[in-house]
Formats: structure tokens, sequence, C-alpha cells
């Protein structure tokens, strides 16, 4: 599709400009076509899902009391799970999670310990936009001379479609 010049007066830039318009609004409509057809999937997806999980739901509790009564003589009383039926079943160590009372203070305790270091994560990062802020102002040389710059901020070529006015899509932009 590199069919296209650098056109050479006025109007022929509003003749690929109106072009560029029509294809950003295929574009919008293709990208909505998409989104409908995706969220069709998904709720198909979903009523057909939703019995099947529930079913499973179901399996499982009903299950569970039937492993605790009968998993000694399944296994031996060697295992905690076994295969049957074209799965595992049993049971397995649930993940640990650490409490705290009061993590401020637990925080506070172990900041002091010198052992304790490879128990706290710092983390420091650069306030950007304070930093730019404070290079127009009584700091700017410090931080220029820590390497600091302010970058980019040249113009930067824009072509978007323009919304007609009076229209449900101009209404919404």
């Amino acid at each position: 599709m590199s069919g296209h010049r650098t056109p050479r007066s006025t109007s022929a830039a509003i003749s690929m400009l109106e072009r560029f318009a029509t294809i950003e609004s295929m574009i919008e409509a293709t990208e909505t076509a998409r989104n409908a057809a995706i969220a069709r999937a998904n709720t198909d997806a979903d009523s057909q899902l939703e019995p099947l999980l529930l079913e499973r739901a179901v399996i499982r509790e009903k299950l569970e009391p039937w492993w605790t009564a009968n998993a000694a003589e399944l296994t031996g009383g060697k295992r905690k799970s076994t295969v049957l039926g074209g799965c595992t079943v049993g049971t397995k160590a649930g993940r640990f999670s650490l409490g705290v009372k009061d993590e401020d203070q637990a925080k506070a305790g172990l900041q002091g310990l010198r052992w304790a270091k490879a128990l706290l994560r710092v983390t420091t990062s650069l306030d950007r936009k304070a930093i730019l802020t404070a290079l127009d102002g009584k700091r700017a040389a410090e931080l220029k001379a820590l390497g600091f710059t302010r970058q980019g901020g040249e113009p930067v070529f824009v072509v978007e479609r323009v919304a007609q006015g009076g229209t449900l899509a101009g209404a919404a932009s």
C-alpha cells in the first residue's frame, strides 16, 4: 500500500486527509465488530461453562468427605493422594502466609536489627514529574550537575479523524 506520494498541493493533501479519515473510520468499525464478536464468544462460552463449573463444584464437594473416610485404605496410609478414574485425588499442603499483628511496629522493630536487613525490602525510585518541575527551580544547577536534563518536548506531527458534530459519534467524543 505504498502508492501514496507526498502531496504537492493543499487540494492533494485534503484528498489524502479525507482518505485517512475514511481509513480511521473503517479501522474503528472493524475494532468495534471484533470487540462485539469477542463479547458474543465470551457469552456463549460462559453459558456453556456455567453448568459444568457448578457440577464440578458439587462433585468436588461430595468427594471430599468420601476421600477423608477412605484415604488410608486407598493409599495404605503412606501417601496423600492417588490416581483413580483419570484423576489425582487426595490432599496437599496448603500455602503458608505471613501473619503480623502490627506491620508498622514490626517494620520498625526489624529496622534496628543488623541481622534483619535481609528481611526488609527498601525501594527507591525517581519522581520524574517532581524532578522535571524542580529543573525550573532553585536546585536546577545541582540537578543538572547530577545528570538530569529535560528531554523531548519536540513538536509531534498529528493526524486524527475529526468526529462530525451533530452525529452520534461526534456526541460521544
